[in-house]
């Protein structure tokens, strides 16, 4: 029986290997990796952005990247980018896009499609798709008359919110304290990006219009600490009481970013988390800076009513991408008694 040996250098069968060994399929790897510098897909429509990529490669490697916008009626735009690598060292490429202006409530999914081609082949060398969603402005535009309906208070001590919500015309009347009234229609009441909720007792009497039947949405505050149980209290305790995290963005609207928004990719300002109280048989939320705290915080109570906390940064990315907007729209749908409640 024949011996197996070692592949010695010097050998026909190591000037055979030795190339195999050394190149990249050999290493289950390809030739060119494209990867993306940005993790966000959603643009407002007629915008003029850059995507950008890094190219790289385990040997030198020249030629080209081709790219491609398109539906599937046809293509909406398309170009290349020269490239040139050298061994292990990305070179970062940026794609000019300049997406189609739509009318309001209209929205556009396409796919950028990437090829690297090596010069004088027609071979890709590597390829990429992603999905990019076209959005208007203003989704709010064709919804005034439901808006109406909400019956929106604003407590915007801050002031953005005001702003933000002016720019869509979406209709408010501005409060500067809380009060129970027995005559009044329970609506929706909406507390100011920034807004600190430790003053004046703010968890507390926001949480008393909740049980009384009110939708109130605060969006990331400042501060303050709800009690979601009290076992002394004779109180009405939440029927349900939900903390989610971002995949709750896509579960509204799978058309929104919830890994990352533009510019510097955060989306998350404000969380809350469990925390103790020296009273016994008290369970307490309170709101913190970010991760790892919850960005999402709902109760439900027997009247209909509600609170939720949201952490996300609707307002302060407000102009950056329309995923704020769009997911302010949903919140909203979500919080009226004809919507379903996420479970």
């Amino acid at each position: 029986m024949a011996r197996l040996g070692l592949i010695r250098k010097g050998s026909p069968l190591f000037s055979l290997f030795f190339p195999f060994f050394l190149s990249p399929l050999a290493h289950g790897e390809e030739e060119v990796q494209i990867r993306p510098l940005e993790a966000w897909n959603s643009f407002f429509a007629g915008q003029e952005t850059k995507r950008h990529f890094t190219l790289s490669s385990p040997f030198p490697f020249k030629g080209k990247l081709a790219w491609r916008l398109s539906l599937k009626e046809g293509t909406i735009a398309r170009g290349e980018v020269a490239v040139s690598l050298e061994q292990d060292n990305p070179q970062q490429v940026g794609i000019h896009l300049k997406l189609p202006h739509l009318k309001e409530g209209v929205s556009l999914g396409t796919e950028l499609s990437l090829t690297a081609y090596e010069d004088e082949t027609d071979e890709p060398a590597a390829s990429r798709t992603e999905r990019i969603w076209i959005l208007t402005e203003n989704p709010f535009a064709e919804r005034q008359e439901w808006l109406k309906g909400l019956q929106i208070r604003l407590f915007d001590p801050v002031g953005m919110t005001e702003k933000a919500l002016q720019s869509l015309e979406i209709p408010f009347e501005s409060v500067y304290h809380f009060a129970y009234n027995a005559n009044s229609v329970p609506g929706c009441t909406i507390v100011g990006e920034g807004a600190s909720l430790e003053k004046g007792n703010l968890c507390r009497s926001l949480l008393e219009l909740a049980k009384k039947g009110e939708t109130i949405l605060c969006l990331a505050p400042a501060d303050g600490v709800f009690v979601l149980q009290d076992d002394k209290a004779d109180e009405q305790v939440p029927l349900a009481i939900h903390l989610r995290r971002n995949d709750l963005i896509q579960e509204l609207d799978k058309r929104l970013d919830a890994t990352a928004w533009p510019p510097d990719g955060t989306l998350q300002t404000k969380g809350v988390v469990l925390a103790e109280s020296r009273e016994v048989g008290q369970v307490l939320a309170e709101v913190v800076s970010g991760y790892p705290g919850w960005p999402w915080l709902e109760m439900k109570f027997e009247s209909g009513g509600s609170l939720s906390l949201c952490g996300f940064s609707v307002i302060e990315k407000w102009n950056d991408t329309p995923t704020p907007r769009f997911l302010l729209l949903a919140l909203l749908e979500r919080g009226t008694p004809a919507s379903d409640p996420v479970p």
